[in-house]
């Protein structure tokens, strides 16, 4: 398994949990033998093993909480401090750990710095504590308590806010989607065992009535070949798209938005024998209420995105609908006046939901895979948008 996945499986987060725990008990644990050493040490009973358990405490500790929250830090669903002005639960979890870095700090001077010290002032017959030992150790003391208040805190919070931002687009709940024939797809492979003249496959197909585009991908292989593809409209005299498609790609694609209804017929030939092709026909239809709907199932490498861009208009709502076998980034998002707006941010493996805007324009539904294994997601996306593009 890949080291950047581990925190993200079973095994990993309940490491990562059990160790920063542990560490912050242990914080606990090493503040009180401190303080019971300091006790007896004043009273000119010197504990080297109660004195040796802080200070092996206080380190182990620290370091079980860093490792702990390291783990915990770099799990997929795990926002980070640059969305701290999105997430409550970065603001609150940010100032648990300005307490707990201050606890552990005055835990590590007690045990390193004020122990010695406290040693030789008791060896010389002075009583009473040190000056500032004891306010270094209401700090850790408070500290270790306010990080476990807060703590409790970030467990009932979620880890994104989904509020207004300025713009006036506002996250609404769920609805079920259109019951209506999402997108309608066509497959048909061939292998030309002829040379030319003449190498041909000719079909027809059916454009539904609510077709929101037509997207035709063709691949052959060996790639060198010339490969021609026609698309003929109903009625029409000539081929809609005819270009002669050769050298070195093996791939193209065409789109046409808003595809008269009917039959239509598709035609491709070729120029070599033993060319193997597959041509993919994708038809995403829309409602009969004039929503568009867009489904697909696709899989993201790693470090790669799926997007929907569209564009919409003022006062309507973007919803979806999906899911995936790991953890995603997904957002939605405009480019409105050169800047980017993210009107919603999840990382999960799942979401429903909705967004009103009240401006027209663009609006982009957009999953990202920041993890190291490909993740395969089905969605479902509608509203009263076009689609201006899908990418890739």
């Amino acid at each position: 398994m890949a080291p950047a996945a581990f925190q993200d499986t079973d095994v990993g987060m309940a490491a990562a949990t059990l160790l920063h725990a542990a560490g912050a008990i242990g914080l606990l644990g090493a503040l009180v033998a401190y303080l019971a050493w300091a006790r007896h040490a004043r009273a000119g009973r010197h504990e080297p093993s109660m004195l040796a358990l802080a200070m092996a405490g206080a380190v182990a500790s620290a370091t079980l909480n860093l490792v702990g929250g390291f783990l915990r830090t770099f799990q997929s669903d795990h926002p980070r401090l640059t969305a701290w002005g999105d997430s409550s639960w970065v603001r609150v979890l940010a100032v648990k750990h300005v307490f707990v870095f201050a606890a552990v700090a005055a835990l590590l001077l007690l045990a390193f710095r004020y122990a010695p010290r406290l040693r030789r002032r008791v060896a010389g017959g002075a009583t009473g504590p040190l000056p500032g030992e004891r306010a270094l150790a209401g700090v850790a003391a408070a500290g270790i308590l306010a990080a476990a208040v807060l703590g409790a805190v970030g467990t009932v919070l979620p880890l994104r806010d989904d509020v207004p931002r300025e713009g006036g687009a506002q996250p609404e709940p769920p609805l079920p989607a259109p019951d209506v024939p999402t997108t309608v797809y066509l497959n048909a492979t061939g292998t030309f065992t002829n040379l030319p003249p003449g190498a041909a496959t000719t079909h027809a197909f059916t454009v539904l009535p609510g077709t929101q585009r037509l997207e035709a991908t063709l691949l052959w292989t060996p790639e060198p070949f010339c490969l021609r593809l026609e698309l003929l409209e109903p009625e029409a005299a000539a081929p809609a798209v005819a270009p002669c498609l050769s050298g070195g790609s093996g791939r193209f694609e065409l789109a046409l938005d808003a595809p008269r209804p009917g039959t239509w017929r598709y035609r491709v030939s070729g120029n070599g024998m033993g060319v193997d092709w597959d041509l993919t026909l994708r038809m995403p239809q829309a409602s009969a209420g004039g929503e568009t709907v867009v489904a697909d199932t696709v899989t993201i490498a790693p470090g790669a995105f799926h997007e929907i861009n569209t564009v919409m208009p003022a006062s309507a709502s973007l919803r979806w609908d999906w899911s995936a076998d790991a953890v995603l980034h997904f957002d939605v998002h405009s480019h409105f006046d050169d800047e980017v707006q993210y009107w919603v941010e999840q990382q999960t493996d799942a979401h429903a939901g909705g967004l009103r805007v009240e401006r027209e324009g663009g609006y982009s539904y957009l999953w990202a895979n920041e993890g190291s294994l490909p993740v395969t997601v089905r969605y479902r996306v509608w509203g009263p948008f076009t689609v201006d593009s899908i990418f890739p």
